[in-house]
């Protein structure tokens, strides 16, 4: 998790509390427009042969709910992409596998998102120097769509409370990072943003927790988001999800109201937000 995460977190605690209550459902959450689910699968390799020649190939698997289908409820999908590419001659081909998965459900008193995937990548014959291979997810190879990912905005209409669980791992190669904006006078600000991977201070694991939110009426975006993979001759497995679930719990008090009011524009100042494109 970044430092200012980690503020951010602390500065929210006052209005929030670590918790392992029990969860009693209330018709809370209505979802809005801006809303996406969906998965996708990328492999790329440039092949060098023992005669200097190169093969490259890519290719883009990407699954979503479709319009149709409507968002609320669930959404429960797996792919797998296998792909092979060879030298010009044939003395040398890469060999790429990744399942991705997602199981997702939107409902007026609870939404949930857990994804996983597993890549490999190997290699036979002799490869070139000049070979090269990836294969995850296209969000993290800079590409227009992103991995694992849920998003949606939606509007609260009473003061709730609600439970946030959150959890990863994604060491070795994956990053996995949770946004949820709240309501302010100019829009929405930041209210909590969490990431792991490698490069994190925290590393790539975030240790299953809940969080106690107490949440003002107005408009919300949340968003989780699992990339990665792996190169040439390495393997990964990645895994991330939250849960956020409405319960009947005591409604704090005014002055409680007003310090989360009060604090979201601080954390807006101390938080670097990388938005994610929605469908």
């Amino acid at each position: 998790m970044k430092p200012h995460a980690c503020r951010g977190l602390a500065t929210l605690m006052m209005c929030a509390t670590m918790c392992g209550a029990s969860a009693v459902h209330a018709q809370s959450f209505e979802p809005v427009v801006v809303q996406a689910r969906r998965v996708q699968l990328f492999a790329t390799a440039t092949i060098q042969g023992q005669n200097g020649f190169s093969t490259t190939q890519s290719l883009n698997q990407f699954k979503e709910r479709p319009p149709e289908a409507g968002f609320l409820g669930p959404f429960s999908v797996s792919d797998t992409l296998v792909f092979d590419v060879a030298a010009p001659d044939g003395t040398a081909a890469a060999h790429f596998e990744t399942t991705q998965s997602q199981v997702s459900s939107f409902e007026s008193e609870a939404m949930s998102f857990e994804g996983r995937f597993v890549a490999s990548a190997s290699t036979s014959g002799t490869p070139g120097p000049l070979s090269t291979g990836f294969v995850g997810t296209n969000g993290e190879q800079g590409g227009s769509g992103d991995g694992d990912f849920f998003g949606s905005e939606f509007e609260v209409h009473t003061p709730i409370s609600a439970v946030l669980t959150l959890h990863a791992d994604v060491a070795g190669g994956g990053e996995f990072v949770f946004n949820l904006d709240g309501p302010s006078p100019n829009g929405t600000v930041p209210i909590i943003l969490v990431t792991a991977s490698d490069s994190e201070p925290g590393g790539g694991v975030i240790v299953a927790h809940e969080v106690l939110l107490h949440l003002a009426p107005g408009l919300y975006n949340i968003e989780a988001d699992l990339t990665g993979g792996v190169s040439l001759n390495a393997q990964g497995e990645f895994s991330a999800g939250f849960s956020l679930l409405a319960v009947t719990a005591p409604v704090p008090e005014v002055q409680s109201w007003a310090l989360l009011a009060i604090g979201m524009p601080l954390l807006a100042a101390g938080v670097r937000r990388t938005r994610r494109r929605h469908a």
